[in-house]
């Protein structure tokens, strides 16, 4: 017992519902964050499509201007190729 409580501190073995939890923060997302993921769902909804994934927030980065977009886009990765290559993909014509 003593070197479960060592490893994993004291009362880690308790029975009392509590035993190993520790205080969880939340980190509140940024004006930018939630702005991309408002831009995410605008197109996940646009293109007909019911969940949110990695694609649409990859489009969302990609769509406006900023520091995303421009590290993106020094690699060759636009707002159009990206629709581009998930409409070819998915057997949709390019929007």
């Amino acid at each position: 017992m003593a070197r479960v409580e060592e490893a994993h501190g004291e009362g880690a073995l308790a029975d009392d519902g509590r035993a190993g939890r520790r205080k969880r923060t939340r980190r509140p997302f940024t004006a930018e964050a939630k702005s991309v993921l408002e831009r995410a769902l605008r197109i996940a909804v646009g293109r007909s499509e019911r969940c949110i994934g990695a694609e649409h927030l990859l489009m969302a980065l990609t769509a406006r201007p900023g520091p995303a977009a421009a590290v993106l886009a020094d690699h060759g990765v636009t707002y159009g190729d990206v629709v581009r290559v998930l409409d070819e993909a998915r057997g949709r014509r390019a929007s």
